[in-house]
């Protein structure tokens, strides 16, 4: 007997992963993992009230709110987005239809 199956692909770039996250989602899902209140209300603070500029050949645009994406260059930024990510892969997989045996 032959089986069929749908097979689906996950593909992500990540040049951009970490530009994609929602400040809100990592911060939401630390609050049930992690015990300690004043982590939790620091890393809120370092994802929450950003704003950015952008400076081209020496000028600088108004400065603007940033909502989205993890903030590059520190040690926290990577766990942020694994348990970002990770939650993305829980949530599909709820989604999913059970693979056959």
């Amino acid at each position: 007997m032959t089986r069929m199956w749908d097979v689906h692909i996950l593909g992500i770039d990540p040049s951009r992963a970490f530009d994609t996250v929602d400040r809100a989602r990592p911060l939401s899902l630390l609050k049930d993992v992690v015990n300690d209140d004043d982590t939790v209300r620091m890393i809120q603070a370092m994802l929450t009230d950003t704003t950015l500029a952008v400076r081209v050949r020496g000028e600088v645009a108004p400065h603007f709110q940033a909502t989205v994406g993890s903030p590059q260059g520190d040690s926290l930024s990577p766990q942020l987005f694994n348990v970002y990510y990770e939650a993305a892969l829980r949530d599909l997989r709820r989604s999913s239809p059970p693979i056959p045996a």
